[in-house]
């Protein structure tokens, strides 16, 4: 009666991967307001699941650990949801041979191996540098490589690729990929609240 499990919706509709491939494929660009937009939702789903609690009221502290385009999806009626928890956990440290996620959305801690919220936020960071630029900020031919990458927050600005990018905006990337974790976004309400008046609500 105790137990914990999940259940997750049949969503029709498509990821937001698909959806950058096909505007890369047009070469037509995401436009920003709506970038910010699903920015902003995917923090507040992160928030949810940040703080959820279990059947008792205790705290789950759920951390998704695999948040990417691929796992962010938009329905046929515009409905947005984060989706794809199979990797997700509820403890703080996994161990440097227990790395969750995909290589290219790991924050600099996790490719060290330590997992906390953080890990969700700075995979928004990089979302949505990808829905800017339809490309991926930290790159390489091999894991090792693009962790490097992400070590040293070598990537290029968000404006060398998007000129019509809000200097706002490219300081918002910036702060998500500071070298120094106390420099980010600590939660994912302070990120969405940060994101809030950088677009139009009618988008």
């Amino acid at each position: 009666a105790d137990d914990i499990f999940m259940v997750m919706d049949f969503i029709d509709g498509r990821d937001v991967a698909q959806i950058i491939k096909r505007c890369r494929q047009k070469k037509v660009p995401w436009p920003i307001d709506f970038a910010l937009y699903l920015a902003r939702a995917l923090l507040e789903a992160l928030d949810y699941a940040h703080h959820a609690t279990g059947p008792t009221g205790k705290a789950l502290n759920i951390i998704h650990c695999d948040v990417s385009p691929s796992n962010f999806f938009v329905s046929r009626t515009g409905e947005l949801v984060l989706g794809d928890f199979g990797v997700a956990r509820s403890f703080i440290e996994v161990g440097p041979d227990q790395v969750m996620g995909k290589p290219y959305y790991l924050s600099p801690e996790a490719v060290s191996g330590h997992l906390d919220a953080t890990i969700d936020l700075w995979a928004v960071g990089v979302t949505l540098y990808e829905l800017l630029t339809l490309q991926r900020p930290f790159l390489g031919k091999t894991p090792q490589e693009v962790f490097r990458a992400i070590q040293s927050s070598n990537y290029v600005p968000v404006r060398e690729l998007r000129p019509d990018a809000p200097a706002k905006v490219e300081g918002l990337i910036a702060r998500a990929f500071d070298p120094d974790p106390a420099m980010r976004f600590l939660t994912a309400r302070e990120f969405a609240e940060e994101i809030a008046p950088l677009y139009d609500e009618r988008v």
